[in-house]
């Protein structure tokens, strides 16, 4: 791997960071509320929350018990992967829910476009194995079908203001590209913890 690319790829990596994207969802979450789409907002920030509760259970589990199942090659599941997943394909979702045409598709297109190149940086940087990745996404998918369906409860139509909804998520992401939350670290000493309290999967 060329310098270029290992410097594209940590930079890409880093749009999946799960500190980044709880901030930008509650940024976001705000700018919803305040266009009267509460309905909107929370179903993101739900997402999100169930995300990173799913992510950290499977953590958990896959760290103490994985040994288990050593022909998947998962040890932890890709916390980047499923949070980029959740947090850019619904709000993917929530674009087309209020707008249609080529709006809704370059919408999916970027969201896809990102999802794809953190997923593929977190496997190339080597952080996780395919099958680590590919567990990330599969949760990812699973919650933005979720919000898929509950958006469909919301009012179709309406003017979120598209041109200030994607510049204050672009701001947001330069703004506070870099916030980090040690999830990782803390997710592993609880697994330790776990382990030597409960002795599971022992």
């Amino acid at each position: 791997m060329d310098h270029r690319t290992e410097v594209f790829l940590r930079y890409a990596t880093g749009l999946g960071d799960s500190g980044l994207l709880v901030v930008i969802s509650v940024v976001v979450a705000i700018y919803l509320s305040a266009m009267r789409q509460q309905r909107a907002a929370v179903i993101l920030l739900l997402s999100v929350a169930l995300c990173l509760v799913t992510m950290g259970l499977l953590k958990v589990v896959f760290i103490g018990c994985g040994h288990f199942l050593p022909s998947l090659e998962i040890r932890s599941p890709s916390g980047h992967a499923a949070m980029a997943m959740t947090v850019y394909g619904t709000l993917a979702n929530i674009i087309a829910r209020f707008y249609s045409g080529w709006r809704v598709t370059l919408a999916k297109v970027l969201a896809l476009y990102v999802i794809a190149v953190i997923a593929v940086s977190r496997f190339l940087l080597e952080y996780h194995s395919i099958m680590e990745v590919v567990a990330g996404l599969v949760v990812g998918v699973v919650l933005v079908g979720f919000s898929a369906f509950l958006l469909r409860g919301t009012q179709a139509g309406g003017d979120l203001r598209l041109r200030y909804f994607v510049g204050l998520i672009l701001v947001a992401m330069l703004a506070l590209y870099g916030t980090h939350v040690p999830g990782e670290v803390f997710i592993d000493k609880i697994a330790h913890w776990a382990q030597a309290r409960f002795h599971y999967c022992t």
